[in-house]
């Protein structure tokens, strides 16, 4: 039960630390200018997709639409992998 508790948090905050960096990106191209940095970061997290997976399918499928998302916005941006 422990180390579904473990997976659980930490797969959750993949998705937390995906949105945060997905949200310095919306800034960025508001303020016209992305932190080239904060691009390498959520490539990095997208194609690091992580082994462990929720045993949660519905937070599972959360975190699956994050990491599409950021991956639109990498594409969108140049950013092909």
């Amino acid at each position: 039960m422990r180390a579904e508790a473990e997976t659980f948090e930490r797969v959750a905050q993949r998705g937390f630390d995906m949105l945060e960096i997905l949200d310095q990106v919306r800034v960025g191209l508001l303020a016209g200018a992305i932190p080239r940095e904060r691009l390498l970061a959520l490539l990095t997290m997208v194609r690091s997709r992580s082994v462990a997976t929720a045993d949660d399918p519905r937070l599972q499928s959360l975190i699956e639409e994050i990491e599409l998302r950021a991956s639109v916005e990498l594409a969108k941006l140049g950013e092909f992998f």
